[in-house]
């Protein structure tokens, strides 16, 4: 999970829009080449979906990336 890997990772732990308690996790994928969002269960840390981030999730990323980059 490189996503995971990235320094100016976002974790939303929990998720505000998952009804089962999962993880949300914002980074940037090399392999993928963009900004990424993984939902993961916390309790096994398995993958349960993931897709491009886009609207706040991006925003928050990239206001986070900036501070990180200073």
């Amino acid at each position: 999970m490189q996503a995971a890997a990235d320094p100016a990772l976002v974790a939303r732990n929990p998720d505000p829009k998952s009804k089962a308690a999962y993880t949300r996790l914002i980074g940037y994928s090399p392999a993928a080449g963009f900004v990424l969002t993984v939902i993961i269960d916390p309790h096994d840390l398995s993958g349960v979906t993931a897709w491009k981030t886009r609207g706040v999730d991006l925003r928050d990323y990239l206001d986070r990336k900036d501070t990180t980059d200073d």
